[in-house]
């Protein structure tokens, strides 16, 4: 059975097609794999957002406060979750790309 670790609405492990790897595998490709994906959206969000909206990302950051991270980047882009579900697939063609080399 296919475990759900589910992130905006994805199934990472059917998304990223680890579901033949073992659980543990599977946890640990899931939080390697979500950090570079959430740090890929974050720095693509910083690209637009302005001085003060900077300042309150670092804060969030500093704290290391990834559902206040969220939240201000659900309320300040609308399309932050279409984002989410793009950069996931992104990354999944890379890695599939990347293994065929």
């Amino acid at each position: 059975m296919i475990k759900k670790i589910t992130i905006k609405g994805i199934n990472m492990i059917e998304a990223l097609g680890l579901g033949g790897l073992p659980e543990k595998k599977q946890d640990e490709i899931i939080k390697r794999m979500s950090n570079i994906i959430h740090n890929r959206i974050l720095l693509k969000m910083v690209k637009k957002m302005n001085k003060k909206d900077i300042e309150l990302m670092n804060g969030l950051l500093k704290k290391k406060d990834n559902k206040g991270i969220d939240k201000f980047l659900e309320k300040k882009f609308p399309d932050f979750t279409e984002t989410w579900k793009k950069e996931v697939v992104g990354f999944r063609e890379e890695m599939i790309k990347g293994s065929r080399v």
